[in-house]
C-alpha cells in the first residue's frame, strides 16, 4: 500500500503544474491586444489629454483652466464616449446641449470651484 502512495505522489509531482492566474493573463492580453488593433488613437494627443485631466484633478486650488475651457473638455469626452458606445448624437443636438449648459454656468471667465 505505501508503494502506491508513493507511486501515485510521483505521478502528481510529474504532471505539469498549470498557473491559471498566467493563462488568465494571456486571455486578458489577447482581448486587450484585439480591442486595441480595432481602435485608432494619435498617441500623443491621448498623453497630452491624460495629462492635462491629471494635472486638473491634481491641483482643484487652482486649476489652469476656465469654466469655459472644462466644458469644452467634457463636451469632447462625452462625445468621445458616445462615439466608442456608437451612440453618437447629431452635431445639432450636442451644441444645443453645450449651449444650454453654458447659459446655466455662471461666467465663462470664472474659474470653477472645487470642494
Amino acid at each position: 500500500m505505501a508503494q502506491n502512495t508513493v507511486c501515485a505522489d510521483a505521478a502528481v509531482e510529474a504532471q505539469p503544474r498549470t498557473d491559471f492566474h498566467v493563462q488568465i493573463d494571456e486571455r486578458l492580453k489577447a482581448r486587450v491586444e484585439a480591442l486595441a488593433s480595432r481602435i485608432s488613437v494619435d498617441m500623443n494627443e491621448l498623453v497630452e489629454h491624460l495629462v492635462k485631466r491629471w494635472v486638473e484633478r491634481t491641483d482643484p486650488e487652482e486649476p489652469d483652466v476656465t469654466l469655459h475651457e472644462v466644458l469644452i473638455a467634457r463636451q469632447e469626452d462625452n462625445g468621445v464616449k458616445a462615439a466608442l458606445r456608437g451612440d453618437v448624437v447629431p452635431h445639432e443636438e450636442a451644441v444645443a446641449t453645450f449651449d444650454e449648459r453654458l447659459v446655466q454656468s455662471p461666467s465663462s471667465r470664472e474659474r470653477p470651484r472645487w470642494s
